[in-house]
């Protein structure tokens, strides 16, 4: 498997395991857990995992000035996006908030274009286009109580934080071990969220009260936190910001699955609609490459053939 091949496959993994948190999150909001307390949990449980494997793999926990201060931003990133997406919840419907999430792929081709000068080449912006109108078809359910101004505003701030992360993560001269940087990343996400909770009077820090809630702490320490950022770096490492971030459109595609098989929404046809297109767009960023190959091959073919006849008649 090549490189870019690998990270099309770590971009979606990915994806797909950041989809899930709405699984753990609701679960855990029915005990009566505050967004700040399962986050807190999330990224505790994310983080003892994430140290035992450093230590295993007997890794220095060393970091100089520079690499500190960049984990510190990308911690603090991290920890915005996942406090406004979970607190998002509480006022629109999950499914509809994942699906909104994936607004970041605009905001990173963006910010790509303006600030680094990266170009967009006809078939990435072909694919934002496709996946944008089919997480349009997600968000048409047919239920106002899914939709809320105040929710979708947050969710925009979650994507925006999500973004910037994304293109710090790729454009840092600072080169860090994936699982060192989310080793940190995780130690301030978890310190981020602590100090917020010192400031909201009416939330504190909540221990889930059953072994189903402990359950599903774990999965979302797990999934969409050791899982996914691991392979978002990798992703973000091998194949750049923008196609990875295009990928990303797993992740509404997963959580509206989840709302159905597991929380029994119900199935409208622009949700079928809506996820062909995503799952087309995926399709075409992932191909974007080998496309361009058959192209400019094809161009090589015609031009060594004009060269062939041109220097036949020259030479006759």
């Amino acid at each position: 498997m090549n490189l870019k091949l690998k990270g099309f496959a770590a971009g979606a993994f990915s994806a797909i395991c950041y989809g899930t948190n709405p699984l753990g999150g609701l679960f855990l909001y029915e005990e009566g857990l505050s967004p700040e307390s399962v986050l807190f949990f999330r990224f505790l449980i994310g983080l003892v995992i994430l140290c035992v494997i450093l230590l295993c793999s007997h890794r220095s926990f060393r970091l100089s000035l520079e690499e500190l201060s960049l984990v510190a931003v990308l911690g603090v990133l991290f920890a915005v996006s996942a406090l406004s997406l979970y607190s998002s919840f509480l006022h629109m419907a999950a499914g509809v908030a994942s699906t909104l999430l994936f607004s970041y792929p605009v905001f990173v081709a963006i910010f790509m274009a303006c600030l680094f000068r990266e170009k967009i080449s006809a078939i990435t912006l072909l694919s934002i286009v496709i996946t944008f109108a089919g997480v349009a078809l997600l968000c048409l359910d047919g239920t106002e109580q899914s939709w809320d101004y105040y929710g979708a505003l947050l969710v925009l701030l979650s994507s925006l934080s999500y973004a910037v992360y994304m293109i710090v993560v790729n454009k840092s001269k600072v080169k860090i071990s994936a699982l060192k940087l989310n080793v940190y990343v995780l130690l301030f996400c978890l310190l981020s969220i602590l100090v917020y909770s010192l400031f909201i009077e009416q939330h504190s820090i909540i221990a889930p009260r059953s072994l189903k809630g402990w359950f599903f702490a774990v999965w979302l320490g797990i999934v969409p936190t050791v899982f996914s950022l691991v392979f978002l770096v990798k992703a973000i490492h091998l194949i750049g910001s923008t196609p990875t971030a295009v990928i990303g459109a797993l992740e509404p595609l997963t959580a509206v699955l989840i709302g159905i098989l597991v929380f029994k929404e119900p199935f409208y046809p622009a949700l079928g609609l809506g996820m062909t297109l995503i799952l087309l767009g995926v399709v075409l960023v992932i191909c974007s490459r080998q496309l361009s190959i058959l192209r400019l091959s094809e161009s090589l073919s015609v031009w060594g053939k004009k060269f062939k006849k041109h220097w036949r008649w020259r030479v006759s």
